[in-house]
């Protein structure tokens, strides 16, 4: 499981995410994120420690949304682990990632 916490700045929000986004927990994951409707919206994974496909098909469909509403998504601090992770499937090449 993991906890969220949100920061909310003019258009922006943050959700901080700490802990592991697998199966069980990436519904809940997905009615959060789902349910932001600002411009940006920034998750650091800084404190995240595992992510299964469920989560990463999250980040996928999320960020179809996000910029087809011309808004975006941000993944910033992933540890080298989970960049690895979005390397090796490609992912790096499809959402905007910061890394640390």
């Amino acid at each position: 499981m993991y906890k969220t916490t949100k920061s909310i700045k003019d258009d922006v929000t943050t959700l901080f995410i700490e802990g592991e986004i697998n199966t069980l927990s990436s519904e809940r994951l997905k009615e959060e994120l789902f349910g932001i409707e600002n411009k940006t919206v920034v998750m650091d994974l800084d404190k995240i420690t595992y992510i299964t496909s469920a989560g990463l098909r999250i980040f996928i469909e999320y960020n179809s949304i996000m910029t087809s509403k011309g808004n975006k998504f941000v993944l910033i601090n992933a540890n080298s682990e989970i960049m690895d992770l979005f390397k090796i499937t490609g992912l790096d090449n499809i959402l905007t990632i910061e890394t640390k």
